[in-house]
């Protein structure tokens, strides 16, 4: 700034003969940045948690996480903002890239309220400072004028002389008011960064005892899935067991069976290569009482047709089955539990489920591993 000799001098230096008008217009220069100051204070109290310059995250991830919001600026509303930061950082969950993305964004609003604030008192302060001089110009000049009478020209520098000692009296408070008041922000400003220091110790602490927690709750999960996959492969091993056993038993049951059916397969042909030879043997000596005896009938064939007295009286007796039948039927097969379980399951669509395995498993009752004795020709195990 320069005073009426071109020469350059501080604000406060400015030279008034008007006392008043220098007084004010250091008043409202002081006020400016009264007003400034407390426009800060209010800005870093609302953004006081967006303050710090990476949200305690390392200079390499926070300048890469940057560098992906700012591509993606005209893109924040949308989703390919957040894929990309997931792609970028799959070690961190979705809830801490969304929360940190919050966070820059706060941060930016906090510098550019800031630097608004800033420009504003600036450009203020130097329109201030540039009509301080022609005002204190006019000012001094309009004092002047009111002093051309010679005898008041040695009073007037009297009191001029005295106003600048009160001037410069009123500088130096100003200056010493103006230093306490910038020790007293810098220790609200110390003790702002202690609390913000305390809080995020606090916060570190309690996201460790989280993830200590996390983790404890992980390995009581593994611990449980393990004992379950260990007692699902016990219960298959012993699923496994027991229809070998069972299948043993059934091919044992089924080689009888079928050695049974063969032996009455055997007889009953016997018996009809018996029958036919004595059929034949009848066939031949009535072929031969027929050559030797003549008998003379008509022939009536409505007779013929006819039963016979002996026919009459026949009682009609059922042919006897080839071998016994030893399957069950539908009435035994559904006195099982498990076949109504079964057919329950099937009309709930369940039939095929681990679940349904596990329950028809624990129906089964344990199967003998040697069949029964076989007496008299009849198998007398099970399912006989």
């Amino acid at each position: 700034m320069l005073n009426d000799q071109n020469e350059p001098v501080e604000f406060y230096d400015l030279q008034c003969m008007n006392v008043c008008v220098a007084k004010q217009r250091f008043e409202e220069h002081e006020k400016l940045a009264l007003d400034y100051e407390k426009q800060v204070r209010d800005l870093k109290s609302e953004f006081a948690v967006f303050i710090d310059e990476r949200n305690t995250w390392s200079k390499q991830e926070h300048f890469k996480f940057e560098k992906i919001r700012l591509e993606y600026k005209h893109t924040e509303g949308t989703h390919l903002v957040m894929e990309r930061l997931r792609t970028e950082f799959p070690d961190l969950p979705l809830s801490v890239l969304k929360t940190h993305l919050e966070w820059c964004r706060q941060h930016v609003l906090f510098k550019q309220k800031l630097n608004c604030c800033r420009i504003r008192f600036n450009e203020e302060r130097r329109k201030f400072e540039k009509e301080t001089p022609a005002i204190f110009k006019q000012a001094t000049a309009k004092v002047v004028a009111e002093m051309e009478n010679a005898h008041e020209k040695e009073q007037l520098f009297c009191k001029l002389s005295e106003a600048h000692e009160k001037l410069r009296a009123w500088q130096a408070q100003l200056q010493s008011v103006l230093a306490v008041k910038m020790e007293e922000e810098k220790k609200k400003m110390e003790e702002e960064s202690e609390r913000l220091a305390e809080r995020e110790a606090r916060r570190l602490k309690e996201a460790q005892e989280k993830r200590a927690m996390v983790t404890a709750r992980k390995h009581d999960l593994e611990m449980h899935e393990m004992f379950w996959a260990s007692l699902a492969a016990k219960l298959e091993s012993e699923t496994k067991m027991d229809q070998f056993v069972q299948a043993k038993h059934h091919k044992e049951r089924a080689s009888y069976r079928m050695s049974l059916h063969s032996q009455k397969i055997e007889a009953v042909e016997v018996k009809r290569l018996a029958m036919e030879k004595m059929q034949k043997a009848l066939e031949d000596r009535l072929a031969l009482l027929r050559s030797t005896v003549a008998v003379e009938a008509k022939r009536d064939w409505n007779r013929t047709i006819q039963g016979t007295e002996s026919s009459s009286a026949a009682k009609f007796v059922a042919p006897s089955p080839l071998f016994k039948n030893p399957s069950f039927t539908n009435d035994a097969i559904l006195r099982d539990k498990r076949s109504k379980v079964s057919l329950a399951l099937f009309d709930k669509g369940l039939l095929a489920t681990d679940y349904a395995r596990q329950y028809l498993i624990s129906l089964c009752k344990p199967v003998p591993s040697t069949l029964l004795v076989h007496n008299n020709g009849e198998d007398v195990g099970h399912g006989a």
